[in-house]
């Protein structure tokens, strides 16, 4: 009886074992058949005329392993700077303001504060940090600036430059620095 159980298992294992059997990886192979599946796709996600479709044809996914497509496109983070996903932990012992906040969120985003700030803005920064935004996120790179500056600001990026503003969101304008003659933060 045990030699029949023996037999019974070895052979399993064998059959087993040849259902697991993947060929090597080639990239000739991958390649060859992405072009089909890419091009639906790049006519579905990316507007392009015709006649850019006939120059240069895109492929929005790559084939890296059998069951594995990788997009060749970069995160909605990676294209639009204001959506990146940022976090923001400060100690609660930190005597902490809300432009120390700002700053540390802009940190390693590609933006900067603007440097003329108004002085209603420089009076906002000034402020001690709420104790509920001292830990926030993971949250968009707009929702955590929006949360940090309050409802009666609207922030103002300026995408090509990379600067990040503040404006009152009511009509009535403050005064800005160099109208004052450059008072200092």
């Amino acid at each position: 009886m045990r030699g029949h159980r023996v037999c019974f298992m070895s052979s399993l294992l064998l059959v087993l074992s040849g259902c697991a059997y993947q060929p090597p990886y080639d990239p000739a192979d991958s390649q060859s058949s992405v072009p089909e599946a890419s091009e639906a796709t790049a006519s579905k996600l990316s507007p392009q005329s015709s006649s850019d479709q006939d120059e240069v044809p895109t492929i929005d996914v790559l084939r890296t392993g059998r069951y594995q497509l990788v997009t060749t496109q970069g995160t909605i983070g990676q294209r639009q700077l204001l959506e990146q996903a940022v976090r923001l932990n400060i100690s609660p012992f930190d005597q902490a303001t809300v432009g120390q906040a700002v700053r540390r969120v802009l940190l390693n985003t590609g933006f900067n504060l603007c440097q003329n700030q108004t002085i209603g803005v420089r009076q906002l920064l000034g402020n001690a940090l709420p104790e509920i935004h001292h830990n926030i996120g993971p949250m968009t790179l707009r929702q955590a600036l929006t949360m940090l500056i309050g409802d009666a600001w609207v922030l103002d990026a300026d995408q090509q430059r990379r600067v990040v503003c503040f404006k009152p969101r009511n009509l009535i304008e403050d005064v800005t620095t160099s109208e004052l003659g450059g008072v200092s933060e």
